[in-house]
C-alpha cells in the first residue's frame, strides 16, 4: 500500500479515536461477540497495516529480555478464548522513553519502553496489559469508531485538520495524547483488577502503577483546563478508585496469597528492563530533562553500582543539571514557571537555555552540589575500570565547564590515550585540547 492511502486510513483511525475521547454521554464497552460492519472490517485492516508499519520503521522492539518478559505476562493476561476471531492477542515494546502503553482493535499491545524503565515488578506490568486487554475485549476502538462516523460533520472538520500533520504521527502518539473516555477508561481498569488476580498476580501492585505515571521530575506536567484528549482520569483518582476496590477484596485476596496463589515479580525483572531503562535515560539526556534521567540513573546505580558505565550515566545526569536542583523547587511548579518553561523549550536551544542559567542563576548551591555529585559519579567510574574513557570525558568536561584548564587538559590526554584511535568522538577531543593549550598560554601571556 503506498504511503499516501495509508496516511488517509490512517487518518480515519485518529479521527474515530479523537471523537471517541470528545465528552458525551456515559461509555460502555461490549464484551460479547460484534460482527463486523464493513467499516469496521477496514479498521481491523488498518490496524494491521499499522503492525507491518511499525516493523518496518524500527518502532518495536524484535528481541531481548523485556521484550520476551512482555510477551510471557501478555499470555497469562490475555483470554483464552477471544469473542471475536478477529481479537488475536499479540504483545510488544516500542521504542520510546514516553511511559504509555496502548491497544489496537484487532489485539495487538504495545508497551513503551519508557514505561517498562519506571515499572517496578510483573504484577504491575501485569496490571498495565490487563488494562489493555479490556479496551481490546470490550471493543471500545470498534464502538468509538461506529461512534464518529454519526459524528459525521466533526469527522470531516477533524480530518481536514489532521491531513496536515498525519504523516509525522504514529498510532502510539495518539493514544498517549487521546486515549478513551473517563468511563471507558475506568471500565478498563476495574475489570483489569479480577483478570490480574486471574492471572496469578497480586493485584495490590495496580495503584502503585498510577503513582508512577503520575511522576514529573522535571516538574513540568501542565494539564489543560479543557481538551477532548484531556479525558482520562487523573492517576489519583485512578488509583483511588482501584484501591477502595481493592478493600472491598481484603478477604478473598489474603486468602490467595496465604495459599502462594499471587505473585509479585520483581526478581529478575529489573534485570530485564535494565537496558531499556539506560536507553531511556540517555534518551533523556539528549532531550535535556536530566532530572527524569537522574531518577533512572540513580535506580540503575542502587541496583547495579558496580557497572562503570552506569556510574558515568549518573555523572552525565548531575554534570547536564547544572544549576538546576535535582527536586524542582515551589517556584519552579506554578502554573506560570511551566509555561515558561515549555515557552524556553520552544524557541530556546538547550546550550542557550543552560547559559542562561549560567548567567543570571544568583544561588551557585546547586550548581556546586551537581557539579560534585558528577564528579564523585566519575571518579567511582574509574576505580570501578581505571582509565575507563566515558569517566575521563565525563571528569574533562565537566572540569572544562569549572575553569580547571589543566586539570581538563590531562583528563583529554588521558581520553586520547585509552580510547580507541578509531573513536568518533577522537577529533573532538584533539579540538578540545587545542583550546585549552591556546586558553593557557592567553592567560601566561597576560599574567605580568
Amino acid at each position: 500500500m503506498s504511503a499516501p492511502s495509508f496516511q488517509r486510513r490512517f487518518v480515519a483511525v485518529v479521527v474515530a479515536a479523537m471523537v471517541v475521547a470528545a465528552p458525551s454521554r456515559a461509555a460502555e464497552g461490549s464484551y460479547e461477540s460484534i460482527p463486523l460492519r464493513d467499516k469496521d472490517a477496514e479498521l481491523i485492516r488498518v490496524s494491521g497495516e499499522m503492525e507491518e508499519q511499525f516493523l518496518r520503521r524500527g518502532d518495536v522492539l524484535t528481541s531481548g529480555p523485556a521484550l520476551e518478559m512482555v510477551r510471557r505476562v501478555g499470555a497469562r493476561i490475555a483470554p483464552a478464548q477471544p469473542v471475536d476471531e478477529y481479537q488475536r492477542f499479540r504483545f510488544g515494546v516500542i521504542d520510546s522513553p514516553v511511559p504509555n502503553a496502548f491497544a489496537l482493535p484487532d489485539g495487538q499491545i504495545y508497551v513503551h519502553s519508557g514505561l517498562l524503565a519506571i515499572l517496578e515488578n510483573e504484577a504491575q506490568l501485569a496490571s498495565v496489559l490487563g488494562h489493555e486487554c479490556m479496551h481490546v475485549e470490550g471493543h471500545h476502538g470498534i464502538l468509538g469508531a461506529r461512534q464518529a462516523r454519526k459524528k459525521v460533520g466533526g469527522m470531516v472538520a477533524l480530518s481536514i485538520a489532521l491531513g496536515q500533520w498525519a504523516s509525522l504521527v504514529n498510532i502510539a502518539l495518539v493514544h498517549a495524547i487521546i486515549g478513551y473516555t473517563r468511563d471507558l477508561e475506568q471500565e478498563a481498569d476495574l475489570r483489569a483488577i479480577d483478570r490480574v488476580v486471574e492471572a496469578g498476580y497480586d493485584p495490590r501492585e495496580m495503584p502503585g502503577v498510577f503513582a508512577l505515571l503520575d511522576l514529573d521530575p522535571e516538574g513540568e506536567s501542565v494539564r489543560p483546563k479543557t481538551a477532548t484528549w484531556s479525558d482520562h482520569p487523573l492517576s489519583e483518582q485512578r488509583s483511588a478508585y482501584t484501591t477502595a476496590v481493592l478493600e472491598g477484596m481484603t478477604e478473598r485476596i489474603e486468602a490467595l496469597e496465604s495459599e502462594g496463589k499471587l505473585e509479585i515479580g520483581d526478581a529478575g525483572f529489573t534485570e530485564a528492563v535494565l537496558p531499556l531503562m539506560r536507553r531511556a535515560a540517555r534518551q533523556y539526556l539528549a532531550a535535556d530533562r536530566p532530572r527524569t534521567a537522574l531518577v533512572l540513573a540513580q535506580r540503575i546505580v542502587d541496583k547495579n553500582p558496580e557497572d562503570p558505565a552506569d556510574q558515568v550515566l549518573l555523572g552525565d545526569a548531575f554534570r547536564q543539571l547544572d544549576t538546576r536542583p535535582a527536586v524542582p523547587p515551589e517556584t519552579e511548579t506554578t502554573k506560570r514557571a511551566k509555561r515558561a518553561k515549555h515557552e524556553a523549550r520552544s524557541t530556546r536551544t538547550p546550550s542557550e537555555r543552560a547559559m542562561e542559567r549560567l548567567a543570571t542563576e544568583r544561588d551557585k548551591g546547586p550548581l556546586e552540589q551537581n557539579r560534585a555529585h558528577a564528579r564523585a559519579a566519575y571518579v567511582e567510574a574509574l576505580r570501578l575500570k581505571p582509565a575507563h574513557p566515558p569517566a575521563l570525558e565525563g571528569l574533562a568536561r565537566l572540569s572544562e565547564a569549572e575553569g580547571l584548564l589543566v586539570e581538563a587538559g590531562r583528563y583529554w590526554s588521558s581520553w586520547l590515550e585509552s580510547a580507541a584511535p578509531s573513536d568518533p568522538l577522537a577529533p573532538l577531543a584533539v579540538q578540545h585540547l587545542k583550546y585549552i593549550t591556546q586558553r593557557l598560554h592567553e592567560q601566561q601571556q597576560a599574567t605580568p
